[in-house]
């Protein structure tokens, strides 16, 4: 075996299974009860795991997250729950939203305003998504989409807690639709955000100061002349 296949066996080594199997250290969330751990790897993206002290004496991450990326580049927000039972204990705390929205902050150079949907995996989506299949379809379909317009189920998928706090990190842009997808026997569900709101001049502050022709000042009270 040639030295530099080894060292290549040894470099794959090493990014799957960590460095002499130390797990990675955790940090204290700013402003927080939670810590954070960051795995990293070459070959597997960047996972951030949020722990609470009373979650099975800290020892499991109440929910991990990662950025994926789109085949154009965009960041799409990957986010597992499942030790999160219930929204507890992370959201009986402090939301969910905002612990995530402060480490992507922090720890990333990802901008969430191009981010244009989240994969979010909780128990609680895929009973919601086998009650579907059950009521409304009868067949098994790989992929189905729930719209405001399916006002029944519309209000069911956003009574949910996976959806409330999906729509307070993103409260500038909503959810515009839920996908649910098979993905190796499971439904993933997808919150499709809608795009950025672009600003039109009619948005923008108004400046009631004006200039006249003269070059003399028309001030917000009219309290403007010569100088």
């Amino acid at each position: 075996m040639s030295l530099v296949y080894f060292k290549l066996l040894l470099l794959l080594a090493l990014t799957i299974f960590g460095v002499e199997g130390k797990a990675p250290k955790r940090q204290r969330i700013k402003d927080s009860d939670y810590t954070l751990s960051i795995t990293r790897g070459l070959l597997q993206h960047t996972t951030y795991n949020i722990y609470s002290n009373g979650y099975q004496d800290g020892n499991v991450p109440v929910t991990e997250f990662k950025f994926r990326r789109t085949l154009t580049g965009k960041p799409i927000l990957d986010i597992s729950a499942w030790n999160d039972k219930d929204s507890r204990p992370v959201s009986e705390y402090r939301p969910l939203s905002s612990l995530v929205k402060d480490v992507t902050g922090e720890k990333t150079k990802v901008d969430l305003s191009k981010v244009p949907y989240v994969i979010f995996r909780h128990i609680e989506l895929i009973e919601k998504a086998d009650r579907y299949l059950q009521w409304v379809l009868d067949w098994n379909p790989e992929s189905f989409t729930v719209t405001p317009e399916d006002e029944w189920w519309w209000d069911e998928y956003s009574g949910t807690w996976s959806f409330k706090e999906i729509s307070k990190l993103f409260s500038d842009r909503g959810i515009k639709e839920v996908q649910v997808k098979l993905r190796k026997g499971r439904f993933v569900t997808q919150f499709v955000l809608n795009k950025v709101p672009k600003v039109v001049a009619s948005d923008r502050p108004r400046d009631d100061r004006k200039v006249d022709p003269e070059g003399q000042c028309t001030a917000l009270l009219g309290k403007c002349g010569k100088h």
